[in-house]
C-alpha cells in the first residue's frame, strides 16, 4: 500500500490517496472476505490514518477493502498560523517557506500489522523529522527512521 497526501486550504482538509497492489489471488480472496464480512461488521479492510497536527495527534478511519485506489478527504483539526505583516526593516531577512501541508506536521498509517504485507508513506523529509521528534509511539518513530533512510535514495 502506498499513501500520499496534499493539503487543501479551501476545505481545510488533506486529500489522501491510498494505492493497493498485490497478487491477483490476494485480490480475489480480499474481495471474497469483504463480501462475506461486509464493510461495517468486522473492521476488515479498515486502516487508521494518524495525522500529527499543530494541536495534537488525530486518528481517522478509512475503508480500503479490496479497492486498488482510494481517495479520501480527511478534515484537519489544527489551525493555520495567521499571516504576519512585514515591516520595512525586515526586508533583509529571508522570507519563511510556505507550508504546503498547512497544520499537518506528519502522517502515518496504523493497521495493527494484521493484514498489510508492507506500506509506504510519501511525505517530505521535514515531515519525517517532525514525526520522529514529536511522536511518543515507538512504532511511528521507527516508520520515520525508515522514511528518512529512504529519503536519501
Amino acid at each position: 500500500v502506498v499513501v500520499a497526501f496534499c493539503f487543501n486550504r479551501k476545505q481545510h482538509a488533506i486529500s489522501v490517496a491510498l494505492k493497493q497492489s498485490g497478487l491477483k489471488s490476494a485480490n480475489v480472496s480480499g474481495t471474497a472476505a469483504v463480501k462475506c464480512c461486509g464493510k461495517e461488521s468486522s473492521g476488515l479492510g479498515m486502516i487508521t490514518l494518524v495525522t500529527g497536527e499543530t494541536d495534537g495527534v488525530h486518528r481517522n478511519k478509512v475503508f480500503l477493502g479490496d479497492q486498488s485506489l482510494v481517495l479520501e478527504e480527511v478534515k484537519c483539526h489544527g489551525k493555520l498560523a495567521a499571516k504576519k505583516r512585514k515591516r520595512k526593516d525586515d526586508k533583509e531577512e529571508a522570507p519563511d517557506e510556505k507550508e504546503p501541508c498547512g497544520p499537518v506536521k506528519w502522517l502515518d498509517v496504523h493497521h495493527n500489522f494484521e493484514w498489510f504485507a508492507s506500506f509506504e508513506v510519501s511525505q517530505p523529509e521535514k515531515m519525517w523529522i517532525n514525526q520522529l521528534e514529536s511522536s511518543r509511539n515507538v512504532v511511528v518513530q521507527l516508520h520515520a527512521v525508515a522514511g528518512l533512510g529512504g529519503a536519501d535514495k
